[in-house]
């Protein structure tokens, strides 16, 4: 078994797919690192006179108005989250460099985001590329039992979308902290930064698999990369479609976009839309959800292990010529 799952790892790092794939992510994260030298950069004499006025006077409007804000935007219907206004902050008007986990941490979920999205097209156009050209046929002839391919196959995957995850998400943490530290600012919030970079690695895991199983399923990769396609347009149709029939916000919790962001960011609160009835007539209203990083967990894992489980049965009954 070993010794098969080290032939399809050679198979899978060998094609120039592969090397495209991580090459990209990397240059984007390097790329990246231009916004955190940007951001954490502190400010010039001239910029912080330039924007000083500005926030003194949006300060004191904060101060002496925000409670009634709040207040007039609770009695609107809405949550507390949205009614919430924060102070202004010097970061907010560049009168100070951002801190480090402010401009790391969306950095990192951008990495994970792009990982995933290489992941689903590494391991779809793997596994598609094998039936278009025939191959995964010649090479049932010489290992024969299917179980056994298929698990060598889900192991290489797993294997190879681990180390780009760590390369994507660990490359980001660690080019930023060298920026952050060269320019001399504190790298504050690195703790949660690098959770969130732990977290980042089994979903670009979970996003590979996923497109290796939509791919077998369909025995192209065409066909994948539709699926992903077709399912961001129903994601996009239910969210407009919510506010003509708000039973469908509900949906959002099992939306597998909703429960990324919660495992990513251990915990996410989401949105649904809801119709109240008052004397003044019929009003659209939003409630706020909270979706735990273990309810996402499980659910992610449940339907991780549920593709998994049909893909198998289908490619063991299934004639692949």
């Amino acid at each position: 078994m070993i010794r098969l799952i080290a032939a399809e790892l050679n198979r899978l790092l060998s094609r120039r797919l592969t090397i495209v794939l991580a090459l990209g992510v990397i240059a984007i994260v390097g790329l990246f690192q231009i916004a955190v030298a940007s951001a954490v950069t502190p400010p010039s004499a001239e910029q912080v006179a330039a924007a000083r006025q500005g926030y003194e006077q949006d300060l004191k409007d904060w101060q002496e108005n925000h409670e009634s804000y709040q207040q007039e935007c609770a009695d609107s219907g809405g949550a507390e989250s949205e009614c919430t206004i924060p102070a202004p902050t010097e970061q907010d008007y560049g009168l100070a460099p951002t801190p480090f986990g402010d401009i790391v941490g969306p950095g990192v979920g951008f990495a994970v985001v792009m990982a995933m999205l290489a992941a689903y097209l590494l391991a779809a156009s793997y596994i598609g590329a094998e039936y278009s050209t025939g191959s995964l046929g010649n090479w049932l002839t010489f290992v024969p039992q299917r179980e056994k391919v298929y698990a060598a196959k889900i192991v290489a995957l797993a294997l190879a979308s681990t180390a780009l995850g760590l390369v994507s998400a660990g490359l980001m943490v660690g080019l930023a902290c060298i920026v952050t530290t060269a320019i001399g600012q504190p790298l504050t919030g690195i703790g949660s930064v690098s959770a969130t970079a732990a977290r980042g690695i089994p979903l670009v895991v979970f996003a590979a698999l996923v497109g290796f199983c939509i791919a077998m399923l369909t025995r192209h990769t065409v066909a994948a990369l539709g699926a992903l396609l077709g399912y961001g347009l129903v994601v996009l149709g239910l969210n407009i479609l919510s506010y003509l029939v708000p039973a469908l916000s509900l949906l959002k919790r099992w939306q597998i976009e909703t429960n990324v962001q919660a495992f990513l960011s251990y915990g996410h609160d989401y949105q649904v839309i809801k119709r109240v009835v008052s004397v003044e007539g019929v009003n659209i209203e939003g409630a706020v959800r909270t979706l735990t990083f273990g309810a996402s967990a499980a659910y992610l894992g449940i339907l991780l292990l549920a593709f998994l489980a049909v893909t198998l049965v289908v490619f063991r009954r299934r004639d692949v010529t």
